[in-house]
């Protein structure tokens, strides 16, 4: 539910489970309730759930007080203790304020977020994520959620690409984390700044454009292709590859300015990542936890249309193609709310301007 459970990871990324209520996933989190004897739990979550998804006041209205009187009016004894009330509290004091809206017709989505805080606070999942449903859980998130290193890299989306860059800083050295990081570079500064026709059509070429594609290139080939001693050298590049490009950037500095042929610069570089995220570093992925929380975020975008329309109302006006399936623009919650940690969190990097 809301408590989030510790990937294992060093930026410890968690996954909510409040997300898959209601979704096809909710079968097994079901199981695992009614086993732990929770299943007066699940009623009540699961109908808040189904209250904030309809589209409508008299529709919520209507569900409202029928969860009054199915929930409140006589309390299951399992929901009153997992309340935690203090000496002070009562159960009446604590739903007061939903029982009244219900009654005056003042419904609101965030009416029950109290109750419905204050129960998954109340839910230890540890056992959950040690036994065999937890295994059947991400299994049914992949089946679901097939996705290919295309979707995930394909518009240079940096919500999505965050994901598989927190993986490669766990799993891989600094080098394999610049290999994606040198391939996003290439597609969102370099190749629009010579692909991009010029806002003039009676001036195909100016000296201040021309700098500034110069100075692009040999940052790239600077951070990522030439010796790093700081550890952010490209490293599924080979190095033949890397004295091929630096050889046509001195060749090119004394001809006139070609597009098409700068294009292409770096382009046999970029197959070399490519190739490796895909055969080294995508099936792994797949198969982390990350993966699964990245398509349980997925999951809440395309099943809540609030979050869809907030996706929608920031999506590129200008860009040719519709977003890819997967988009996000919800951030990820590494930095608030952590369950106590036995190791030493480990800040994450900032994200590098360039996935802007």
């Amino acid at each position: 539910m809301r408590r989030r459970m510790s990937m294992t990871t060093k930026d410890e990324v968690y996954l909510v489970l409040d997300g898959l209520i209601g979704t096809t996933h909710d079968r097994i989190l079901y199981t695992y309730m009614y086993q732990q004897g929770w299943e007066p739990l699940y009623s009540i979550l699961a109908e808040i759930h189904k209250y904030t998804t309809l589209p409508t006041r008299t529709e919520r209205q209507t569900h409202a007080e029928y969860m009054v009187e199915t929930f409140l009016v006589h309390p299951d004894a399992v929901v009153v203790a997992h309340l935690h009330l203090t000496d002070d509290e009562c159960f009446q004091s604590v739903v007061q304020a939903v029982v009244d809206a219900v009654a005056d017709k003042t419904c609101t989505l965030d009416m029950w977020s109290s109750l419905d805080g204050r129960l998954k606070r109340a839910l230890d999942w540890s056992g959950f994520f040690k036994s065999d449903m937890f295994g059947d859980l991400c299994n049914a998130i992949r089946e679901r959620h097939p996705m290919t290193l295309h979707d995930v890299l394909g518009d240079c989306n940096a919500t999505r690409i965050r994901y598989l860059e927190l993986y490669l800083r766990e799993f891989h050295h600094p080098g394999g984390v610049s290999n994606l990081l040198f391939w996003v570079d290439v597609q969102t500064t370099f190749l629009p700044l010579v692909t991009t026709q010029p806002a003039s059509s009676s001036s195909s070429f100016s000296m201040a454009r021309f700098e500034e594609i110069q100075v692009t290139v040999r940052r790239l080939f600077n951070a990522y292709l030439a010796d790093n001693p700081s550890g952010g050298t490209a490293t599924a590049v080979p190095d033949d590859t890397k004295k091929d490009v630096l050889a046509r950037i001195l060749l090119y500095q004394g001809e006139p300015f070609s597009p098409p042929r700068y294009a292409t610069l770096f382009k046999a570089a970029q197959d070399h990542v490519w190739r490796w995220l895909a055969s080294k570093i995508m099936p792994n992925f797949q198969n982390s936890m990350l993966y699964i929380q990245w398509m349980v975020e997925v999951e809440r975008v395309l099943a809540d249309p609030h979050l869809h329309r907030a996706y929608e109302s920031v999506a590129s006006p200008s860009s040719p193609h519709q977003p890819l399936k997967g988009t996000l623009v919800l951030p990820l919650p590494y930095a608030s709310n952590r369950l106590p940690s036995s190791s030493k969190p480990h800040p994450h990097p900032p994200f590098r301007p360039t996935f802007a």
